[in-house]
């Protein structure tokens, strides 16, 4: 099903092993942050599909302020897209990058949200098989530009800035995997 939802999207672009990129940038951080609740920094990916618990903490414990370029770039879109799109304040943002200290509370959960996408998109990918070398975090980055239908016409990136809105287009992917997107 999902294959037939990307047909003639560019495939050229290397497949992202989206976990090994954050245990890397968490890593790297580690001796000069706050370390995340497992000792092998099994990162944001273990914690997004690990248990809401699991979840809390790393939101308590904030994101990463190092990760959030990498998000951006995975997407294709720039930083200024990604802090507008989440509502997020930039000057905040930019500072937690440059000084690698982590994200507060709120702007921490607007992340994780954004994280859930991408792994969600990743594991779509992998159910459906799709050609080597499909850039699954590509792909969900142009479609949350895209007018939906579902939406009204809006963009589902348009609803990134709150958490509900984040679960609505989770809930639209799920509905282009199994072939009930409207």
């Amino acid at each position: 099903m999902f294959e037939e939802c990307i047909q003639g999207e560019d495939l050229s672009s290397d497949v992202f092993n989206w976990n090994l990129v954050f245990m890397q940038t968490m890593s790297a951080q580690a001796t000069s942050a706050r370390r995340l609740p497992t000792d092998d920094l099994e990162s944001l990916f273990k914690a997004s599909r690990g248990t809401r618990g699991d979840r809390v903490v790393i939101v308590r414990e904030g994101i990463p302020g190092e990760v959030v370029p990498v998000i951006a770039a995975r997407l294709h879109w720039s930083q200024t897209r990604l802090f507008e799109t989440l509502g997020v304040a930039r000057t905040s943002i930019r500072r937690h990058i440059l000084t690698g200290s982590r994200l507060g509370i709120r702007d921490s959960e607007r992340l994780l949200a954004m994280v859930d996408l991408v792994v969600m998109a990743e594991e779509m990918k992998i159910r459906a098989d799709c050609a080597e070398g499909f850039d699954s975090a590509q792909w969900l980055g142009a479609w949350l530009l895209e007018p939906c239908g579902a939406l009204g016409g809006k963009t589902p990136a348009s609803y990134l800035d709150t958490l509900e809105g984040c679960e609505l287009v989770g809930q639209l992917l799920m509905q282009i995997e199994y072939g009930a997107y409207a």
